[in-house]
């Protein structure tokens, strides 16, 4: 996967003939069997076909991000940003599809594919990349930083998959969502405001003044706020618990810290 193998252009490079086509050949072969009473091996070759495509996304993005050089040692949260959106995007793609087509391999694919969302969302965005912990500097933009796409989008997009899956999927995978959804929301609004006290980056390390602390728990009672609104408006129980707990943080912080 050399930049000189597979070109520079963005999208539009070898990465389309090397998995793009492949994967759609693979699904579309598989759709085919299905309707030829194949049963077991039109699951698999869809199944095989599915996770090329999801490589073949990764790789798009990777490539993208990285100037055409995938082999790069340089990974940070921009790259796992993207990956976790095309993930979210994944997963409810598989889940609309599991809903028209009726197959098996489309439900198991769209459980497998979100289960390893979730866990992509939680160890790379809230564990790994998180810029409250590595210190890497986001951007000033004030709005238009790395936080709107890694913990806005995401967490919106989490939230859009716990409304989607509400009847259609596992008790785990929406209250799994739904807390992913809460936690990345407030993870965004919590570092917009270390953003706007201390610029680009955020280690926890850095001291921070009275003002700062005491705003975290303004806008963490107004995220509360919101996620139960919005919990009681599509009646999800995921994002009630979410609210709640945002909201006990809130408190508890006011009568141990502020």
């Amino acid at each position: 996967f050399a930049s000189d193998t597979i070109g520079t252009t963005p999208f539009f490079n070898k990465l389309i003939l090397i998995t793009g086509l492949p994967a759609l050949a693979l699904i579309a072969a598989g759709e085919i069997l299905r309707k030829s009473q194949a049963g077991r091996w039109a699951d698999l070759q869809t199944a095989i076909g599915l996770a090329l495509l999801a490589l073949f996304v990764a790789l798009e993005l990777r490539h993208f991000i990285s100037g055409g050089n995938i082999a790069s040692s340089s990974f940070g949260l921009a790259d796992m940003a993207a990956q976790s959106i095309a993930a979210l995007g994944f997963a409810i793609g598989l889940q609309f599809s599991a809903q028209r087509s009726g197959a098996a391999v489309f439900n198991v694919a769209s459980l497998v594919a979100g289960a390893l969302g979730i866990l992509m969302l939680f160890f790379g965005l809230v564990v790994w990349f998180n810029p409250l912990l590595t210190d890497d500097a986001i951007g000033q933009g004030r709005v238009f930083n790395l936080l709107l796409p890694g913990y806005l989008l995401t967490g919106l997009m989490a939230g859009l998959v716990t409304l989607l899956s509400a009847g259609v999927r596992p008790r785990w995978y929406r209250l799994g969502y739904g807390a992913m959804a809460g936690l990345l929301l407030f993870f965004y609004a919590s570092l917009m405001v270390r953003h706007g006290f201390q610029g680009e980056r955020l280690g926890f390390w850095r001291s921070g003044t009275d003002s700062e602390v005491w705003t975290y728990s303004v806008v963490w009672l107004v995220l509360g706020g919101l996620l139960l609104a919005a919990g009681l408006f599509s009646r999800s129980l995921p994002l009630r618990i979410a609210s709640a707990g945002v909201i006990l943080l809130t408190i508890g912080k006011v009568f141990l810290i502020d």
